[in-house]
Parts: structure tokens; C-alpha cells; sequence
């Protein structure tokens, strides 16, 4: 027998159970991809309401931080510790970055990146 589940409106999915409001998406990243929440943390201001206001804070992200991190990379030609993998590392560390807080949790949220959201089921 096929069961289809339609949801309709507001709060319905959160109502029959289905652990799909943004502080279990912060809660599953964190314990199924380390990487991404490290950056999360990094770059955004994670304090008590970041996921409840998770939408809204997707426009806070520290790019000051993340050009501070990066700026270790920005070796000056002359010195004399200077290496060609500079550069490369500079781009590698901001593209990182923004994949794991564009791609990764996009994919991530919405179930490419990790099979499917747990359903309980209820007998009646």
C-alpha cells in the first residue's frame, strides 16, 4: 500500500512530528557535516537565535573574517618565505567558504545532500 504524505501549509510538517524547522537542518549539519558548521560558526554570529532567524542571517555573513583568514595568503613577491601555492590557497579557502554556505547546505536543506527527512509514523 502506498502512503503519500501532502503537506499543506504553515507548520503542518512541524505538527505531525517532522523534524524540518531550521534548528534541526542546524542540528543535523552539525552532526553530519563538520565542515559546513565550522564554517557556519566562522562567518556567521551563532548565538541562540541564529536558526530560528536563519533566513534573515544568511545575509550576516562576516566577509571581514573571512578576507582577515584569506589574508594570511597575500604574501608580498618579495618575501622571502613566498611560495607560488599562495595564490592558490588564497582562492581555495574564500571558494571553500562560500560552497559550504551556498551549495553545500542548499543541498544539504534540501535532501540532495543527505537522503530524506526521518517521518515517524502513526498508528491509528
Amino acid at each position: 500500500m502506498v502512503q503519500t504524505l501532502y503537506v499543506i501549509g504553515n507548520g503542518f510538517d512541524l505538527h505531525h512530528g517532522i523534524e524540518s524547522g531550521y534548528r534541526h537542518f542546524g542540528e543535523y549539519l552539525k552532526a553530519n557535516d563538520a565542515a559546513t558548521f565550522e564554517v557556519v560558526e566562522r562567518y556567521f554570529e551563532l548565538d541562540a537565535d541564529f536558526w530560528s532567524d536563519f533566513g534573515a542571517r544568511l545575509a550576516s555573513f562576516n566577509i571581514d573574517t573571512l578576507a582577515e583568514d584569506a589574508s594570511e595568503f597575500l604574501v608580498s613577491y618579495g618575501a622571502d618565505k613566498w611560495r607560488d601555492s599562495y595564490h592558490h590557497d588564497y582562492q581555495y579557502l574564500i571558494s571553500q567558504a562560500v560552497e559550504a554556505v551556498s551549495v553545500k547546505m542548499r543541498a544539504r536543506g534540501s535532501g540532495t545532500g543527505s537522503g530524506s527527512l526521518p517521518f515517524r509514523t502513526h498508528q491509528r
